[in-house]
């Protein structure tokens, strides 16, 4: 048997299957999808600080990879503000990277969503918790009344979900008052 006939069919089977490979691991049933689901919103106080954070959490079989939140979209009072700049979030406690992590399955990370500083005569300020764009006020900062959030949630694997959040702040930054600020996830598909 000559070598060409010998070898032809074993390549022309594997061009196949190396084809069809391609083709079968793009499918959805063979992908390894994380499940990520919204648990909630709460709000803490830390130190000088009171911070609402987005619960996430992993219900998928398989670890959502280099998570990272943006904020692609402000509304203060139903007018969209024209100057952000698109934004991630911090995660609570990720001290490798602020703005990506990995959710393992059944493991809870919290998404820092809004930081009140209630320091006296210091910095009392309420903003986003994207402290990487500096004092630029249409990204950062959160006014009087409803405040509404398009946030968008990247993982490594090309998943993405997309919340809607909303702040209602009466305007007051004293501890009691702070603690009446209602921040509620109203969309996370």
């Amino acid at each position: 048997m000559s070598f060409v006939t010998s070898t032809l069919p074993g390549l022309v089977v594997g061009v196949i299957v190396a084809i069809f490979s391609v083709w079968l691991t793009e499918k959805s049933f063979l992908r390894r999808h994380s499940n990520l689901v919204n648990g909630g919103v709460e709000g803490r106080t830390q130190l000088s600080q009171y911070v609402w954070r987005i619960k996430i959490v992993n219900e998928g079989k398989y670890p959502a990879r280099n998570v990272r939140a943006d904020v692609e979209k402000i509304e203060s009072d139903g007018i969209p503000r024209k100057e952000i700049i698109v934004s991630p979030l911090n995660w609570m406690h990720n001290p490798t990277d602020l703005f990506t992590r990995d959710i393992y399955p059944n493991q809870t990370a919290y998404l820092d969503v809004c930081i009140a500083n209630l320091t006296p005569n210091y910095d009392e300020s309420f903003k986003l918790a994207n402290p990487h764009v500096g004092s630029l006020d249409e990204s950062s900062t959160i006014g009087k009344g409803l405040t509404k959030l398009t946030i968008g949630m990247y993982q490594e694997s090309g998943q993405f979900k997309k919340m809607e959040v909303e702040i209602d702040w009466g305007g007051m930054l004293d501890a009691k008052s702070i603690k009446k600020t209602k921040v509620s996830i109203k969309k996370f598909s």
